[in-house]
This record gives C-alpha cells, structure tokens and sequence, in this order.
C-alpha cells in the first residue's frame, strides 16, 4: 500500500510530455493558446529552467480534466519548454 505522503509526491508531480521533435510541440493546445496571447518561448536545459524561472520564465503547463498537469520535454526529459509574456 503506498503511503499518504508518497501518494501526494505522485499527484503533485506533473506528467511528462515527451516529444522526438521539439516542433512537435506546436501543435498542442496549451503552446498554441500561449503563442495567440504574445508569449515568447524557449526550449532550454532543464538544469537551467532555475536560473530561468527567476528571470521571469514558467514552464508551458497542461492540465487536463481532473487537475493534473504536464509538462512538455524533450525525450530525454533533459530540455524544457518554458513561456513568458512579452513585456
């Protein structure tokens, strides 16, 4: 049986979203809604999504109907896709 603790850790971790081709990930809702409202994107290692999110960068997130989240990476989950609005 798997503990409440360990339970929340799986909810509250997104699921990945692996893509062969980065250009792939035009075409899924969540990117093009972010395009139509003038964000910029960017792939970028996922050792400096950090660095990147303290200069205004967030990871693209896709939810899905009962709440959970995914985000979008490469197949070796080692880019990430990360939006942020145009100033």
């Amino acid at each position: 049986m798997i503990g409440r603790r360990a339970a929340l850790r799986v909810w509250f971790r997104p699921k990945v979203v692996r893509f062969e081709h980065l250009l792939d990930a035009e075409e899924e809702q969540a990117v093009r809604r972010l395009r139509g409202k003038g964000h910029e994107l960017h792939w970028a290692l996922e050792k400096r999504s950090h660095q990147l999110q303290r200069d205004g960068w967030r990871p693209v997130i896709q939810w899905d109907n009962v709440g959970g989240r995914s985000i979008f990476m490469d197949d070796r989950e080692e880019i990430i896709l990360l939006h942020r609005s145009k100033a």
